[in-house]
């Protein structure tokens, strides 16, 4: 890649180029038979400026960029009886397996707490190696309802 990759905490001017990452990646990982009308609907009610600048002011989120140009994301919850979740780690297709996702998760390994946790969709394999390789262990199960489709995700939680 060759490029230096910044992390930091991210700003509402950053909240267009989020929106339409995450919008990338929603497709990329979870379209895996084509764009459906509840994926359609899902991304273009999920993915929107608005929405991120709500999430901006109300969680803690992190960026990864080169310049200005932002690579990836990574969104962590409240802490909540000394746990935080991850509630989101994108990161464009062209720049995963580049180390974008581990810098971002080191983020949520310096917060004084004694687990982080998330749930990611069974079939993603890449996701689900990549925490794995880095500390992550399965702990349970929930299932995100995609309008009345319920999918099955996989929750994984690393002490720190």
């Amino acid at each position: 890649m060759g490029k230096t990759i910044k992390i930091r905490k991210a700003i509402e001017s950053d909240a267009i180029k989020i929106a339409a990452m995450g919008a990338c990646v929603w497709v990329d990982t979870y379209a895996t038979e084509g764009v459906s009308d509840k994926i359609a609907r899902f991304i273009l009610s999920e993915f929107t400026e608005e929405n991120i600048l709500k999430i901006l002011r109300d969680k803690t989120v992190f960026v990864a960029s080169s310049n200005v140009n932002l690579m990836g994301y990574i969104v962590l919850g409240p802490e909540s009886n000394n746990t935080i979740e991850i509630e989101t780690l994108y990161i464009l297709p062209k720049y995963q397996r580049a180390g974008i996702g581990s810098k971002l998760v080191q983020m949520a390994t310096k917060l004084p707490v004694k687990s982080i946790w998330l749930s990611v969709w069974e079939l993603n394999h890449t996701a689900i190696d990549f925490y794995s390789k880095i500390g992550f262990r399965e702990t349970g199960e929930l299932y995100f309802d995609l309008y009345g489709d319920k999918i099955r995700n996989i929750v994984l939680e690393m002490y720190t």
